[in-house]
């Protein structure tokens, strides 16, 4: 069990740590401020952006998802309470304007080390049901590669009642799913997890729970476990970047497209 066990984890590095080749990678230009958000972000897998829009912006936004889901085209929705609309930047300018940020671009680019672009904003409205399970649907992990970038922006003011965004903090570590694994016998491909399960790991590591104002921003790096909490009351609005590698994009343009029922063809 030992051997198989040491083979999983040759497996994963071998798969995952040789894709991160500093000397292959290229260099994007970051200002100053961009610079110590990136360091940030590295470090603790997440950075918050205070005020990074006012509140006149938030309104017409949250205006553009309240009509977007009223339209009822290309839209997601779960348990009739996690409303989605993939790709809400195809649909409205304002909410594309959000998606063709040059600065939140520049950091993508950097933190993959690559040239990447937001292929679509998830325009998104969380309301509050009973037993409803947040955001996402529960504790999750994006992917098992170690870097993935998005820039949730909050479209109104979030309190621990209508839907926080959580991180559990160290999961960000390249180390943290080989611990897992390890530890508590977590295939590396495992994406979702349950309650009991996180409070297992978070018996030596922090809930990060993002209690922020209207238009506050938060990046941060998906391949964390996450999710949006649990609505008690109210409802939460926000938009978030996705952003992909150009060069995946290329490859994967129709899987992507049907995968998340993107308004393009």
């Amino acid at each position: 069990m030992k051997i198989i066990k040491l083979f999983k984890i040759v497996i994963y590095i071998l798969k995952t740590y040789t894709e991160d080749l500093s000397f292959f990678a290229r260099n994007f230009k970051l200002n100053k401020n961009e610079k110590n958000i990136l360091k940030i972000i590295k470090k603790k897998g997440y950075y918050v952006w205070e005020n990074f829009y006012d509140d006149l912006k938030c309104k017409n936004l949250r205006n553009e998802v309240d009509n977007l889901i009223k339209k009822g085209d290309f839209i997601k929705q779960y348990n009739n309470s996690d409303f989605r609309i993939y790709g809400g930047n195809f649909l409205s300018e304002k909410i594309d304007f959000f998606n063709k940020n040059k600065s939140l671009n520049n950091l993508a680019c950097s933190f993959l080390k690559m040239k990447t672009k937001a292929l679509f904003t998830l325009s998104a409205r969380l309301q509050h049901t009973e037993s409803n399970l947040g955001s996402g649907q529960g504790w999750h992990r994006d992917t098992y590669r170690p870097y993935q970038f998005k820039a949730m922006l909050y479209l109104c003011k979030v309190t621990d009642e209508n839907g926080p965004f959580q991180i559990l903090e160290g999961t960000n570590k390249k180390s943290s799913l080989i611990y897992n694994y390890i530890k508590h016998n977590f295939d590396f491909d495992k994406s979702r997890f349950s309650e009991e399960e996180i409070n297992k790991m978070s018996i030596n590591k922090k809930i990060k729970t993002f209690i922020a104002s209207e238009g506050d921003l938060i990046l941060f790096n998906s391949y964390c476990i996450h999710r949006g909490s649990p609505t008690k009351k109210g409802n939460r609005y926000a938009l978030t970047n996705y952003y992909f590698p150009e060069n995946f994009i290329t490859k994967n343009k129709e899987i992507l497209i049907s995968k998340f029922k993107l308004p393009i063809k």
